[in-house]
């Protein structure tokens, strides 16, 4: 029987030293037996471990109230876990999750402890990753990715957006040193003020912050912080290096939680074009409609459908590798009588609403087909909604001119990833259907979601548009620059093409061509022009742009 228990336990010890990081310690604290893991992980030699005290691996950051409560307890007879910062001989650190345990005898005395370890580095590094990913640079607050989290985890979330109106002036004035502390002292002043108040401070582009606020706090209650806080920002001077200035703040709030972001930044702008401090999206009239009724713009666009004043203008995808153009994409323009121009912006929604969207999108694939299957080997892309893909009409109309016209080689559908897929089957449906025709799929403005990777393969998708709001600040903002190298890390390991929008100067033009996406767009390199400009001489021939 001893020769058995010997074995078995030989056993389980062997088990132990194949699949963690083990030591001994005696009652001096001393090391008196490691295994090959813990040799291999510390990079020491064996006899250059054995005697030591068993913090001589301990790393200068690790906290020293940890070992003497991790001390006292197992002297207790108790065990000890937690989690360990140590360094290996050539200086590197490394993190292990340790359990210490008293080994007792038959008196019930402590004889010696046992130390069991995993390593845990890579868990470690990839929650500091995560952090970062989700900390402005600069001031050290939650950035946008994790405000999105936030928002979709709250209840009856109510945001606020502050914008530090000569932020810009400053930074180009005095420099972006001058800039950058100036974000970081309004930063602390925001904080402060709000300690206690449970309301999320965080920092957006440039210099915009934001407040969120959640069930426990009343709207009007926030409202009133808000308030407070524009007054305490307009109030202050900041002074740094003999360089003095007050920074001139305003605000926009909504608790609209179906749109959140989007009317408090109306709002915001509301206010910023009107100097006033503070606008509340729910106190004002309609902001959407503020310059045109949505009768008289439902009436704007059954007469453009029946005129065939629903247009199409393109806007030129340059390869960075060619330095050419090598796609257009789609846009839908509205034409009033008098021959204005209008974007989308101003009557898409109200499309939406009067149930005039799908013939908008029919009417835009009709005149893009036409265009674009007289003209060989040029890609073009064309934008699709949610409500297109689940639209049994549209879906089904889109699929047949593809068949009609024979495109579907040079055919890229863009989605638009900010919209969400709460219909999932039936995008996945249409989906599968134009890809198997031929067709390719992109993701429009990625990046403006928070766990948006998932159903990126789940879509099957070919490209990624990287979403302008990263793209137009990219030079300047060290977030951006770290959203933005994740995505590509992404796509590149999935064979995934990659676009830039918003190219909008010629520094964000050089940061990105360095950086290696596949294709760039933006005003800078070309602004929309009518379909109807195009001639097969130009495609054919690619215009270039020597600047990239």
């Amino acid at each position: 029987n001893i020769r058995e228990h010997t074995v078995l336990l030989e056993r389980y010890k062997h088990s132990m030293d194949e699949s963690s990081i083990v030591s001994k310690v005696d009652l001096d604290g001393k090391i008196t037996y490691v295994n090959d893991s813990y040799v291999n992980v510390s990079g020491y030699d064996e006899d250059e471990i054995i005697g030591s005290k068993v913090t001589f691996l301990l790393h200068p950051d690790f906290n020293d109230a940890v070992c003497e409560t991790a001390w006292n307890r197992i002297n207790d007879k108790h065990i000890w876990k937690g989690s360990v910062k140590n360094r290996r001989k050539d200086g590197e650190a490394y993190y292990v999750r340790t359990t210490i345990v008293p080994i007792l005898d038959e008196d019930e005395n402590i004889i010696e402890f046992i130390s069991i370890q995993n390593d845990i580095t890579q868990l470690v590094r990839q929650k500091e990753q995560i952090l970062r990913q989700t900390t402005d640079y600069i001031t050290g607050l939650p950035n946008r990715i994790k405000m999105d989290e936030d928002i979709k985890n709250a209840s009856d979330p109510k945001l606020a957006l502050i914008n530090i109106e000569n932020y810009s002036s400053v930074r180009d004035y005095y420099g972006y040193e001058v800039g950058n502390r100036s974000l970081i002292e309004v930063s602390e002043l925001l904080t402060d003020f709000l300690v206690g108040k449970h309301i999320g401070v965080y920092k957006l582009a440039a210099g915009e912050f934001a407040l969120l606020a959640s069930t426990n706090v009343d709207l009007r209650f926030f409202e009133l912080i808000c308030k407070h806080l524009v007054e305490k920002i307009n109030d202050h001077t900041i002074s740094i290096d003999q360089v003095s200035f007050n920074p001139t703040a305003s605000c926009g709030m909504t608790a609209d939680r179906s749109r959140l972001l989007s009317h408090a930044s109306i709002a915001l702008q509301h206010a910023q074009s009107n100097t006033r401090p503070l606008i509340v999206y729910e106190d004002t009239d309609n902001l959407v409609q503020q310059y045109e009724d949505n009768i008289i713009w439902t009436a704007k666009i059954r007469d453009a459908l029946v005129d065939d004043r629903i247009a199409v203008y393109v806007q030129p995808i340059y390869n960075t590798i060619s330095k050419k153009i090598e796609k257009y994409e789609c846009l839908v323009r509205l034409i009033e009588e008098d021959g204005k121009v209008v974007s989308p912006y101003f009557f898409l929604d109200i499309a939406k609403k009067s149930r005039l969207y799908g013939q908008i999108t029919r009417r835009v694939v009709s005149l893009s087909f036409d265009v674009f299957s007289k003209i060989e080997d040029v890609e073009f892309t064309i934008n699709l909604s949610v409500e297109d893909l689940i639209d049994p009409e549209t879906a089904s109309f889109i699929k047949d001119q593809i068949e009609n016209y024979c495109v579907a080689d040079r055919l890229v559908f863009e989605i638009v990833e900010s919209e969400g897929f709460d219909s999932f089957a039936e995008a996945r449906q249409f989906i599968s259907d134009v890809k198997e025709l031929g067709c390719k799929v992109a993701i429009d403005d990625f990046g403006t979601g928070y766990s948006n990777f998932a159903y990126l393969l789940e879509l099957n998708v070919d490209i990624i548009k990287i979403d302008g709001s990263l793209i137009k600040i990219i030079d300047q903002d060290r977030s951006s620059q770290i959203i933005t190298s994740t995505i590509l890390d992404f796509s590149r390991q999935l064979n995934m093409t990659t676009v830039a929008e918003f190219v909008h100067s010629e520094a964000v033009l050089n940061y990105v061509t360095d950086l290696g996406i596949d294709y760039l767009q933006g005003f800078h390199l070309g602004e929309p022009v009518p379909i109807a400009s195009l001639h097969d001489t130009e495609l054919l021939t690619y215009k270039s742009v020597s600047s990239i």
